[in-house]
């Protein structure tokens, strides 16, 4: 019985960026463009008593794009040496930029008082 041993292929790298990069930066940078905004509120005497902010289009893009620069990790392999750590922080850049589209798109970054008051 023989064993072979693993030796990973040294086929043609993969390009930088490649396509799905691009898909990726794409919808991380999409929620800045369009949105589907919803919010309510009520105040008292002037001041917010209740709030709710929910921005369908950041938190399914930001989400897909979070889905879609880590699909990117399958390109490491295939990646040439000197490109590889460029990758890596491409794709680290476009899932904190979707992690913070759903975290926008969820209002954890929205002052009640001061998004009611601007639309006064």
């Amino acid at each position: 019985m023989s064993y072979k041993s693993y030796e990973p292929q040294s086929g043609p790298s993969v390009r930088f960026p490649a396509t799905s990069e691009w898909v990726a930066a794409v919808l991380a940078l999409a929620p800045f463009i369009c949105n589907m905004t919803s919010y309510s509120y009520s105040t008292s005497n002037g001041r917010v008593t209740a709030f709710s902010y929910t921005d369908m289009a950041a938190i399914a893009l930001g989400a897909l794009a979070v889905v879609a620069s880590l699909s990117n990790l399958r390109l490491l392999g295939q990646t040439a040496p000197d490109k590889k750590m460029l990758r890596i922080i491409v794709m680290l850049v476009l899932v904190a930029v979707g992690v913070f589209q759903v975290l926008r798109g969820l209002g954890v970054f929205i002052d009640p008082q001061s998004f009611v008051d601007s639309l006064r």
